[in-house]
């Protein structure tokens, strides 16, 4: 999810740590899964489950379909097809999203000093963690705190970031 007003980034950090052991584990802004047969916009369902969004909240932007085979713990892999969106809104107040259980808090910070952090080009990333009480405080992120399958391969984070960077510049051809 990516606020145009405040140009920040929204991300979960997610309550069940199921791909490390990382207390403090960064995820997308939002997921889920869908029936077989039903159509792929049904899954943006999952950003009024997760977030508490509702249609007229947001903009989607369709980014494609990536295939996942990742290893998520030792001795179980998950495959799965993923529908990646760029979700945009407009002036959104992130002590008011109304997240559900699936996360303990969510992030925000800037998409460009995010690729630099993930890049490896700044050894942290400055950002706000906002909590289940809606306090938010400025926090420090480094790679350690995203999901190690998304930061390492193929890089789905910086791929999905820099196309945010990409919609930031006035691009929006932003399929892979």
């Amino acid at each position: 999810v990516l606020d145009e007003e405040s140009e920040q980034v929204i991300c979960q950090v997610k309550a069940q740590r199921k791909h490390s052991d990382n207390e403090f584990e960064i995820d997308f802004s939002a997921g889920g899964h869908f029936r077989s047969g039903e159509d792929p916009m049904t899954s943006l369902r999952e950003l009024e489950e997760e977030l508490g969004l509702d249609e007229k909240d947001y903009t989607p932007y369709f980014l494609g379909v990536r295939q996942s085979a990742a290893e998520i713990q030792k001795n179980y892999k998950e495959y799965e097809w993923q529908y990646i969106w760029l979700i945009v809104t407009k002036g959104i107040n992130l002590e008011e999203i109304n997240y559900n259980d699936e996360a303990k808090g969510l992030v925000a910070f800037d998409s460009f000093d995010a690729v630099d952090m993930l890049t490896g080009k700044s050894p942290k990333l400055e950002a706000i963690h906002i909590v289940k009480d809606h306090e938010s405080k400025g926090i420090e992120l480094t790679k350690d705190n995203f999901v190690p399958a998304y930061i390492t391969g193929e890089q789905i984070f910086v791929r999905l970031l820099e196309r945010v960077c990409s919609y930031r510049k006035g691009n929006r051809s932003l399929r892979w």
